[in-house]
């Protein structure tokens, strides 16, 4: 696994496509949600690789939550909750 993980809208579609071939070139998972709700196993991956994922620097504390797309297809709420599932 990469230095982090990716998350995009799953049912809109062009953010997701659009990085994947940066993500595969970290070694990172893209991840899909909802525009409004964080999907259980979406939350339930990020947990489990909390702590698990090397940041840039092999510091899993430093590990990134790559959100792609704007407020407009992953709200700031699903941005939060990820972020806090995925921290340590």
């Amino acid at each position: 696994m990469g230095e982090g993980v990716g998350l995009a809208n799953g049912t809109n579609f062009p953010d997701a496509l659009a990085g994947t071939a940066t993500l595969a070139v970290y070694g990172e998972p893209l991840l899909l949600t909802n525009a409004t709700t964080l999907p259980t196993a979406t939350r339930d991956f990020l947990v489990r690789t909390a702590g698990k994922v090397p940041g840039l620097d092999g510091d899993p504390s430093t590990a990134n939550l790559d959100v792609l797309g704007g407020t407009g297809v992953v709200s700031e709420a699903v941005e939060s909750a990820a972020e806090a599932a995925f921290t340590p």
